[in-house]
């Protein structure tokens, strides 16, 4: 409680208003019951939440992390995951640089993507995922081993391509046309009888795309 109120003097916040601020910020992040627990006692992954509530104190729009998660368990990993997701949600922009793709997965809306000290691409991820594949890959598990039937119904469509079939689950790309190719298809052989356990759409991840758009510049 104290480290807060430090930091929160030092931006000129009224003492009458710091000790609810800091209990606030603290059951933001989660460490209201280490409230009285010395700073140097706290795990890395609480010093790092702790470090997130200093940097809220002034209640900033907008947020500057470099690595928030490099050294941190697996467990401090995910809690740190969904307190920027949390922020986001606040309204708060979060902007995080870090070379573990895989972390900003699920929480990132727009990306910069950084090659030998140049912009090689950014926006929304969604847009840049659109602009760099051409179809998806799905994978699909049947209820019994009828692999023929479901096997017709996809070799039929022009738009599939890539089908490989191992112990019953059947992997394949499809043109990508929006979710709308995708229902379609499945409908299809569901129709034609297949009896369809799983129906999974791999998106390409953070990760990939970051390969495509480095080979792009490389290749220019």
């Amino acid at each position: 409680m104290e480290y807060l109120d430090f930091f929160a003097a030092s931006h000129g916040i009224a003492a009458t208003r710091r000790p609810g601020l800091a209990a606030d910020l603290l059951d933001l992040v989660g460490l209201s019951d280490k409230a009285e627990e010395d700073v140097n006692t706290l795990s890395r992954g609480m010093k790092q939440r702790l470090s997130l509530a200093r940097s809220l104190v002034h209640d900033p729009d907008i947020l500057v992390l470099d690595e928030p998660a490099a050294g941190l368990d697996p467990r401090a990993r995910v809690q740190l995951r969904e307190l920027i997701a949390e922020l986001g949600r606040m309204g708060k922009t979060v902007v995080v640089s870090s070379h573990v793709l895989t972390e900003l997965e699920g929480i990132c809306s727009d990306i910069v993507v950084m090659d030998e000290g140049r912009v090689a691409a950014q926006g929304q991820m969604e847009a840049i995922r659109a602009s760099l594949t051409s179809d998806r890959a799905i994978r699909m598990r049947l209820v019994d081993e009828d692999v023929d039937r479901a096997l017709a119904v996809l070799e039929a469509d022009s738009r599939v391509s890539g089908l490989a079939v191992e112990s019953g689950r059947i992997s394949f790309s499809l043109e990508d046309d929006g979710d709308a190719a995708s229902a379609e298809l499945l409908s299809q052989l569901v129709a034609s009888g297949v009896r369809v356990a799983e129906w999974r759409i791999d998106e390409v991840g953070l990760e990939e795309l970051f390969l495509r758009i480095t080979q792009d510049t490389t290749d220019q």
